[in-house]
């Protein structure tokens, strides 16, 4: 019961984290809108703040490992910042090694990150 609550816990801190980062500053004109397709497997590195945090709270835990994993299965979306800050093998490629490098790196298997 209590891995329940903490789970739900974690999720509620997860999803105030997603609300406080930002890539960019929002622009104040009123230019047109266009939409644009973005190839959401590779990554910009230029907005990399903290490689593995992912949720953008300034530190690398497992919340960052579980809104990786729940962004490779389709269940959320990433922003830029965030997409940057997952590439922890500095591949410019998301997929579930960069999740099992964000654990291992909590493990301390990794003193830093990126890893090679």
């Amino acid at each position: 019961m209590k891995k329940k609550l903490a789970a739900i816990a974690m999720a509620t801190a997860m999803a105030a984290s997603l609300a406080a980062c930002s890539s960019k500053p929002a622009e104040t004109t009123a230019a047109p809108t266009t939409t644009t397709d973005i190839d959401m497997g590779r990554v910009d590195e230029s907005y990399v703040s903290l490689y593995g945090d992912v949720n953008c709270d300034g530190t690398i835990d497992i919340l960052d490992a579980v809104l990786l994993q729940k962004y490779l299965n389709g269940s959320v979306q990433l922003n830029y910042t965030q997409l940057a800050n997952a590439d922890c093998q500095k591949d410019s490629e998301l997929d579930n090694t960069d999740v099992t490098v964000i654990m291992q790196y909590l493990l301390r298997s990794f003193t830093s990150l990126p890893v090679a």
